[in-house]
């Protein structure tokens, strides 16, 4: 559409163009969602080993997952467009890490606390909160 210009002393008109434009986001769901979505899932499996012979196999275990994640945010970083703010998509990433990050520091308190909460009890709790978060995300986008 051709506006006149607002300023009166120009001879000038001004063209405004629209474009609707919609991003296949069905590709980025499947490459990044899905597989961060198994990484954190995979993270409940601290809780399933043997809490008091292999403390040290379930610490290496959340650590592995978290370098995993880390290193899987560093191959689709660029893949992901560089923004001032923090898209879904980057916020679904990081509480992901944060996430599996939480499960690591909930095997090292209950070894603390000597097992005030149950393994079975903080794996259900950790399954349900996983279970809300990736539904958030649904819901969201």
């Amino acid at each position: 559409a051709v506006l006149p210009n607002d300023e009166s002393n120009s001879q000038y008109n001004r063209l405004v163009i629209s474009f609707r434009m919609k991003r296949n986001y069905i590709s980025y769901m499947i490459k990044i969602c899905l597989i961060m979505c198994i990484i954190s899932l995979l993270s409940n499996g601290l809780f399933s080993l043997n809490p008091t012979d292999q403390l040290g196999d379930r610490l290496s275990y959340g650590v592995t997952l978290l370098l995993t994640d880390a290193a899987y945010i560093l191959v689709i970083s660029s893949s992901v467009p560089v923004l001032p703010y923090l898209t879904l998509i980057e916020k679904y990433i990081i509480t992901n890490f944060c996430y599996i990050s939480l499960n690591v520091v909930l095997v090292s308190f209950n070894q603390m606390t000597d097992y005030i909460i149950s393994d079975e009890l903080t794996m259900i709790l950790s399954f349900i909160s996983w279970l809300l978060i990736h539904l958030y995300f649904i819901v969201v986008s």
